[in-house]
């Protein structure tokens, strides 16, 4: 389950009664319910295994998506309505709808006093625009599901300040702004700056991002320093970056690591880097996990040219922003950095960890939730 559903999960489960529904478990260890003593359900949402069912559910989707244009139709298959009477009669307070394809089971299920709050993530209606599959088999219903269903949440959240404006300017609602932000690391501090600068990138291996740009870095930078990666999913794309990267020995490929490991691991770096190529608006605007894993891990960032990561690096002063996406670009801010201002940057990324960390966002639910349950 998504790392940002799982800290609401765990703001909420001291306070309230929860209901998880999804088509796996929410990924939670059961001592954390039992620890806390706290009510908990998961509801599966399961996806149908036979061949001939699922092709028939594809080829209705089909019909009702590309044919029909009947959106509602297309979203409400067999399986939503196994769900749906699976569940209906619990009287929920509150539906917390986990991005825009939850939107529409969410208003199925509102009874007269329920209150709705939908997490859009990121901007739902250009989420993968790059993708010609996505753009011919989800767009449309992306968008129909923004502009009819989000003026029914009592209240929305998004990650960050620009895609909020992005759905202002597309739908006259401001979701609220609920970061990436992880759990804060109490314990960790920022290690000296060694002779060689190490610096880290982790996360998924997916093309779109263009992870190979930061492996090319590494031909304008000398000896003394050394690129690991830690990436997920074992697939082709990573079989070709450790091909692009196998003639520089400066370069390693590790095992990533449990999320809830990842910051004291990151902790052994010095700088995170990051170049995401801006391929879609998403990207751009990007504000991810990893950046806000980087401040605690107390790193240094180095990253592209992207509005958010940037307006955060230059407000906190936590590192460098390349001019451009390109390789020789960041290397160019890299090589600049001595010693002492990388640990300048570590330094404060210890400093504004607490503040970059989850706690403001626990605030933001909990006293968002606390208030719509009042109302």
């Amino acid at each position: 389950m998504d790392p940002r559903v799982r800290r609401q999960i765990r703001t909420l489960l001291p306070f309230f009664e929860i209901h998880t529904g999804g088509i796996t478990p929410a990924g939670l260890p059961g001592e954390i319910y039992t620890k806390l003593d706290a009510p908990w359900e998961h509801l599966n949402y399961p996806r149908p295994i036979r061949k001939f069912v699922s092709l028939i559910i594809k080829v209705r989707r089909y019909i009702y998506y590309n044919l029909l244009k009947n959106y509602d139709r297309f979203f409400m298959d067999q399986t939503v309505k196994n769900f749906i009477s699976k569940i209906k009669d619990i009287p929920f307070d509150l539906i917390i709808a986990n991005d825009v394809e939850t939107f529409p089971l969410a208003v199925k299920l509102k009874k007269k006093n329920t209150r709705l709050i939908f997490d859009l993530h990121e901007f739902a209606p250009r989420q993968f625009e790059d993708d010609k599959n996505w753009v011919n088999s989800r767009q449309a219903f992306c968008e129909y599901a923004v502009k009819n269903f989000l003026p029914l949440a009592d209240a929305s959240f998004t990650v960050g300040e620009l895609i909020s404006l992005e759905y202002e300017k597309y739908c006259n609602i401001k979701p609220l702004v609920m970061t990436n932000a992880t759990e804060y690391k109490e314990f960790l501090t920022p290690l000296p700056v060694k002779n060689k600068i190490r610096m880290v990138h982790h996360g998924f291996a997916i093309a779109g991002r263009k992870i190979e740009e930061m492996i090319l870095m590494m031909d304008y930078l000398n000896e003394n320093y050394e690129l690991y990666f830690l990436l997920s999913r074992d697939n082709d794309y990573l079989a070709q970056l450790k091909k692009i990267a196998e003639k520089n020995k400066n370069i390693f490929f590790l095992d990533p690591v449990p999320s809830d490991k990842l910051a004291e691991e990151l902790n052994k770096y010095d700088i995170g880097i990051y170049i995401l190529a801006p391929t879609n608006i998403n990207n751009f605007y990007a504000l991810p996990n990893k950046f806000f894993e980087f401040v605690q891990a107390r790193l240094a960032i180095a990253i592209g040219p992207s509005p958010e990561m940037a307006s955060y690096i230059k407000k906190h002063d936590l590192g460098v922003v390349a001019g451009e996406f390109t390789a020789s670009s960041l290397a160019d801010e890299i090589r600049k950095l001595s010693a002492e201002k990388i640990m300048h940057f570590k330094n404060q990324s210890h400093r504004v960890a607490l503040q970059l960390s989850s706690e403001p966002n626990k605030k933001l639910l909990l006293d968002t939730v606390n208030q719509l349950l009042k109302d």
